[in-house]
């Protein structure tokens, strides 16, 4: 995630705006799902607090990030659709 991250952000000026915000999107949910996973994992927080964090970084992985690569893919698509109808 850190290589793909520093990656968007070295070629982020080549970007198409609408992919900035959804690859910010991604890697904005990703990250917060691994906090919460490290504090699932690490921290002894009590009872119903811990399980919050479990159910939080679930639902960043299972639900959130698959949406949010969806959206990256239909609009990258869109992009290159675009570009390919231009005639030079």
């Amino acid at each position: 995630m850190k290589a793909a991250f520093e990656e968007f952000l070295n070629g982020r000026l080549f970007i198409p705006m609408s992919l900035v915000g959804l690859c910010e999107s991604f890697f904005s949910t990703a990250a917060q799902g691994q906090m919460n996973f490290e504090m699932y994992s690490l921290y002894p927080v009590p009872g119903r607090e811990r399980a919050d964090f479990w159910d939080a970084a679930g639902k960043a992985a299972h639900d959130q990030l698959p949406k949010i690569l969806i959206k990256i893919d239909e609009a990258a698509r869109a992009i290159i659709h675009e570009q390919n109808d231009v005639e030079l």
